[in-house]
């Protein structure tokens, strides 16, 4: 705990008040916070107003914030009574220190165990090879009751209610007794729609196709055979390929066909 310097605090910052108004602060010292609450209470019965904060941290030389070793409150009482204050705390801190210690020491030892680690395994293992004194059931006697298979001629006795407790799911590997298999009915299989048929072409795109397929094979032909083209096949040809081509192109449609029902979509 260390004396700060005075100042003057901008009003009542963050923190924990005594209740009690005061036009101007200034910075008494820094305290534990446990120390701290107890300051509060007891310069609120002495009539000083004051609050407590979270002490900062120091500015060091290269301007880097040094933070207190462990957290600290600082303590701002009323200017006016400040000599008050340093007072009371000058009477009252060394008995509040000396019982906040002593609670600590007291809290330490109570948490403290009373055997080290090494004797506490030694026992953990010792009485794991120990047998219990008596056995106690893991459940209560009342159901410790075998269950007996019964008979069919208890079951008969019982009445049908009690055959049917005795039902049970059907396993993969259960058949028939008479080795039947039941037949098939194929209501859970899937059956695809026929495909529909293959687009038919006319006789004029049939035409196109020839030509715009035949005067390229008409030309490697000749080529690798070898065999002279004059000068009428080859305008035959060349005007096969030309028909076929622009055939096709002025054929194209950019609408679907008649036959692909209502719904034409979007046309661009």
């Amino acid at each position: 705990m260390s004396m700060v310097p005075g100042g003057t605090a901008p009003g009542v910052g963050p923190g924990r008040h005594n209740g009690l108004p005061a036009a101007a602060y200034e910075p008494l010292l820094d305290l534990d916070p446990q120390l701290a609450d107890a300051m509060l209470d007891m310069l609120r019965q002495e009539g000083v107003a004051a609050y407590a904060v979270p002490a900062p941290g120091r500015r060091g030389a290269y301007g880097d914030v040094q933070l207190p070793d462990r957290p600290t409150d600082r303590l701002w009482v009323d200017r006016g009574g400040a000599a008050h204050a340093r007072a009371v705390v000058a009477a009252r801190l060394p008995h509040l220190r000396a019982e906040l210690e002593a609670y600590a020491d007291g809290a330490g030892r109570e948490m403290r165990p009373s055997v080290s680690e090494d004797e506490a395994w030694a026992q953990i293992v010792a009485a794991y090879h120990t047998a219990p004194a008596e056995d106690v059931p893991r459940w209560p006697v009342s159901e410790d009751v075998e269950d007996e298979p019964a008979t069919y001629e208890e079951e008969d006795a019982a009445g049908p209610s009690a055959r049917g407790r005795l039902l049970r799911r059907a396993g993969p590997d259960d058949h028939p007794e008479d080795g039947e298999e039941p037949p098939h009915t194929g209501a859970d299989h899937y059956v695809p729609p026929p495909p529909p048929p293959l687009p038919t072409a006319d006789a004029l795109t049939k035409w196109a196709w020839a030509g715009l397929l035949g005067a390229p094979a008409f030309f490697l032909v000749a080529a690798v055979l070898q065999l002279p083209v004059g000068d009428w096949a080859a305008f035959l040809a060349l005007a096969a390929f030309v028909g076929g081509f622009v055939t096709l192109v002025v054929r194209m449609r950019d609408r679907p066909p008649p036959n692909s029902g209502g719904d034409d979509g979007a046309v661009v």
